[in-house]
C-alpha cells in the first residue's frame, strides 16, 4: 500500500512537472534589410516576402560582408532580404508594405536595417502595418537595430547632381546612388531613393519613432575611417580604400555647399569626457541625422546599444570587417556591434524581465590619449523624446536664422544692384557729356575752318582788286 502511494505521488509530481515546464523555445530569426542602392534580383516575383530569390540565407558580400557567419549560433535562422531600392524611395508605399510583409512572413525576431531601410521601418510602424507595428523593446516584441539610418535625411541628396557627376572613381558606389541620364546616357543623375533623402522630405516623426521603438543604433562619424587604416589591420582594404576616397569626396562636395554645417567639416569634434564625436558624417549621412538618442548616449564601446564608430556608411554593413586590434581601435568594430546586439536581444527574449548588464553598468574603456572613461548608459525613452523636441526647436531656430540670412542676402543683393545701376547711370552720363564735348569741339573746329576759308577768300579778293588797280595804272602810263 505504502509503495502504491509513493508510485502515485511520483506520477503526480511528473504530471505537474510536465504541465508547468516551459514550452520549447521558438527558433530565433534574424532578418537583415538593406537600404538604398539595390536593383534587386532579376527574376520577378509575385510574393517577394517568401520567394527564395528575395530572401537568402547567406550574406551577399557586396552588402553584408560575413555577417551570416558572425551571428550563426546566436540566431537560429539568418535571412537577408533583397529588393529594388533604386527606383523607389523610403516613402514609396509599396516598399514600406513589402518590408513589413517580409518581417511578418518570416516571423522575424531581430531586425537589422541599414541606411534608408530604417526610414522604411519607421514609416511602417507609424502606419501600423502588420510585421512593423509589433516592433518594440520588450521581450515579446520584435527588436530593431538601426545601422546608419538617415532619419533626418541627408544633405548629400540636395547636391545629388554634383555627387553623381563626381562618382566616376567608385563605380560600385555610383550604382548605389546614381542612374544613367535618359537624355545623356554617359552622364548620371540621382536615383529616386537618393532624392527621397532630402531633409525636407523626411518628417521629424521618423527620428522620433526610431527613438521610441528601435533597440539600438550605430552611426559612422568619418568617411575615411578617422585614422583607422591599412596599417591597423582593417579587412577588405581594396574595396574599402576606393569607397573611402569616394565617401570623402561626397563629404567635401556637401561641405562646400553647406559651409556652416559642422557635421560635414573635414574634422569632427569630440566630447572631452567620452571621446565620442559630437559632429561628423559617414560620407552620406551626418551624425546629427543618424543619431536617435542624445549625444552622451553614444559610446565607443561596441557592446552598448548606441555606438559611434569611426567608419563610413558602407563600413556599417561589415563590408570592411572590424579593425583587428580591438583594444587599440574599439571604435572600429561594426561587425562585433551587430553580433553583440544579436546576443543582447536573444538574452532579453529568452529571459523575460532580465536587465542586460551592459545597458546599465557599462565597463570603462579608453578615450583618445589613453585616459580611461566610463561609457555612459542611454537615458530613458522619455528623455529621448524630450531631446527630439529640443532638436526640433533647434531646427526651427536654425530655419528662422536661415530665413533671416536669406532676407539679409536679398537686401545686400538689392543694394548691390542699386549701386551697380547708379554706377551704370553715371557712366552713361559721363559718356553723354564726353560725346557732347566732342561734338562741340568738332563744331568749333568746323567754324574755325570756315572762318579761315572766309579770311583767305577776302585776302584773295583784296589781292585781285589791287592787281586790277595796278594793271589800270600801267595801261594809263603806256597810253
Amino acid at each position: 500500500m505504502r509503495l502504491a502511494v509513493c508510485v502515485l505521488v511520483v506520477a503526480l509530481i511528473a504530471v505537474v512537472a510536465v504541465a508547468t515546464a516551459a514550452p520549447p523555445a521558438k527558433p530565433m530569426t534574424c532578418l537583415f534589410l538593406h537600404g538604398w542602392g539595390s536593383n534587386g534580383p532579376k527574376k520577378p516575383s509575385v510574393n517577394k516576402a517568401i520567394d527564395p530569390n528575395y530572401v537568402e540565407t547567406k550574406a551577399y558580400a557586396e552588402m553584408w560582408g560575413d555577417l551570416d557567419k558572425r551571428v550563426t549560433g546566436i540566431c537560429d535562422r539568418v535571412l537577408f532580404y533583397w529588393t529594388d531600392t533604386n527606383s523607389r524611395g523610403w516613402n514609396d508605399p509599396n516598399l514600406i508594405a513589402e518590408y513589413c510583409a517580409v518581417i511578418q512572413a518570416q516571423a522575424a525576431d531581430i531586425i537589422f536595417a541599414h541606411s534608408m531601410g530604417n526610414q522604411v521601418l519607421a514609416q511602417g510602424i507609424a502606419d501600423q502595418l502588420p510585421g512593423c507595428k509589433e516592433i518594440g523593446r520588450a521581450a515579446g516584441q520584435r527588436h530593431w537595430y538601426d545601422l546608419a539610418g538617415p532619419m533626418a535625411g541627408s544633405e548629400a541628396a540636395i547636391v545629388g547632381d554634383k555627387v553623381c557627376k563626381g562618382l566616376g572613381i567608385a563605380a560600385s558606389l555610383a550604382k548605389m546612388m546614381c542612374k544613367p541620364n535618359p537624355k545623356f546616357p554617359l552622364l548620371s543623375v540621382p536615383t529616386a531613393s537618393l532624392l527621397s533623402l532630402e531633409p525636407k522630405k523626411c518628417p521629424k516623426t521618423l527620428q522620433a519613432t526610431a527613438t521610441a521603438r528601435a533597440s539600438g543604433s550605430m552611426c559612422g562619424t568619418h568617411p575615411n575611417h578617422d585614422g583607422v587604416g591599412k596599417t591597423n589591420g582593417v579587412k577588405g582594404q581594396t574595396v574599402q580604400k576606393v569607397e573611402s576616397v569616394a565617401m570623402t569626396m561626397i563629404r567635401n562636395i556637401v561641405s562646400l555647399a553647406f559651409p556652416s554645417n559642422a557635421d560635414w567639416k573635414s574634422k569632427s569634434t569630440r566630447s572631452p569626457e567620452t571621446g565620442v564625436p559630437t559632429t561628423g558624417a559617414d560620407g552620406v549621412v551626418a551624425f546629427t541625422s543618424c543619431r536617435i538618442a542624445p549625444f552622451d548616449a553614444y559610446t565607443r564601446d561596441s557592446r552598448l546599444q548606441y555606438y559611434a564608430f569611426a567608419g563610413n556608411h558602407l563600413d556599417a554593413v561589415c563590408r570592411s570587417g572590424d579593425a583587428v586590434d580591438s583594444a587599440k581601435f574599439p571604435d572600429f568594430q561594426p561587425c562585433s556591434w551587430v553580433k553583440n546586439m544579436a546576443k543582447r536581444s536573444r538574452t532579453i527574449k529568452t529571459n523575460p524581465g532580465v536587465v542586460f548588464t551592459y545597458d546599465t553598468q557599462p565597463k570603462p574603456m579608453g578615450a583618445p590619449g589613453g585616459a580611461p572613461v566610463a561609457a555612459i548608459a542611454p537615458p530613458a525613452t522619455a528623455k529621448f523624446l524630450e531631446v527630439v523636441a529640443e532638436m526640433e526647436a533647434a531646427d526651427a531656430h536654425a530655419m528662422a536664422d536661415e530665413a533671416d540670412e536669406a532676407a539679409e542676402q536679398e537686401m545686400l543683393e538689392a543694394d548691390q544692384a542699386e549701386l551697380e545701376a547708379a554706377n551704370e547711370a553715371d557712366d552713361e552720363a559721363e559718356e553723354e557729356d564726353s560725346d557732347e564735348a566732342e561734338a562741340e569741339a568738332e563744331l568749333e573746329t568746323e567754324e574755325e575752318m570756315e572762318d579761315e576759308d572766309e579770311f583767305e577768300a577776302e585776302v584773295e579778293a583784296e589781292a585781285e582788286v589791287e592787281m586790277g588797280t595796278e594793271l589800270e595804272v600801267d595801261n594809263q602810263d603806256d597810253a
